[in-house]
């Protein structure tokens, strides 16, 4: 059967029959309205210009204090873009400091957004 319809939150993706009588997604929950698989859309963009909306929208959500639904929708979108490029750096600045302690635990965060790299000690 053919998939037609995604979770703007969780990104599963269902047939017609599968949502027949439901008023939620039948993985998560949620009520938002659902995008039709129909309208995807290849898009011609450079991953720079991507993580600049990326950015954006990620800052802005944390920084309006928006409804939790929608902040976890633009991080639903950002992480299924992500998970189509595994090798491109992340799509927000939150993803990317991730990345930076994964690949390099020496380095921590402090309080304030300070990085603290500890200095080399020379035997």
């Amino acid at each position: 059967m053919l998939k037609t319809t995604r979770c703007t939150h969780c990104s599963a993706e269902f047939t017609d029959q599968e949502l027949e009588n439901v008023t939620s997604c039948p993985k998560c929950g949620t009520t938002g309205i659902p995008c039709l698989i129909a309208d995807d859309v290849l898009l011609k963009i450079n991953w720079h210009e991507l993580r600049i909306l990326g950015i954006w929208a990620d800052n802005y959500a944390k920084a309006a204090h928006i409804e939790d639904s929608s902040a976890k929708v633009i991080s639903a979108i950002l992480e299924r873009c992500e998970r189509q490029f595994p090798d491109k750096t992340p799509l927000t600045l939150g993803g990317e400091i991730r990345k930076i302690q994964e690949e390099h635990p020496e380095i921590s965060l402090m309080r304030g957004g300070k990085i603290e790299v500890p200095s080399k000690r020379v035997n």
